[in-house]
């Protein structure tokens, strides 16, 4: 099974989160930037800090380039302190994208 960890660059303890989880799955923790969009993954686990206010952008583009011929299953995690509203955003970007 091909795993990607993937977090948000700039998320400071999703990174930390993600890293922990890619020890556990013998795996790496990239970075947004560093995804292969191309690449055949079985398990995409996406991690992400919620903003207090508004949605993560950066997080909505990187799913509106997802592709289902590559990717084919995902997983949100988000580090969120206040709501889970984000979290909840990004979950129905993801059905919406199929």
């Amino acid at each position: 099974m091909n795993i990607a960890i993937v977090y948000s660059h700039t998320s400071k303890y999703a990174h930390i989160l993600a890293s922990q989880m890619a020890k556990t799955a013998r795996t790496q923790a990239i970075s947004f930037q560093d995804f292969d969009f191309h690449a055949h993954v079985d398990l995409l686990v996406l991690g992400f800090d919620c903003p207090c206010f508004g949605k993560p952008k950066e997080v909505e583009q990187f799913i509106m380039q997802l592709d289902r011929r590559y990717v084919k299953n995902i997983a949100l995690f988000s580090t969120f302190m206040f709501s889970s509203k984000a979290l909840d955003d990004m979950s129905d970007l993801c059905m919406k994208q199929d």
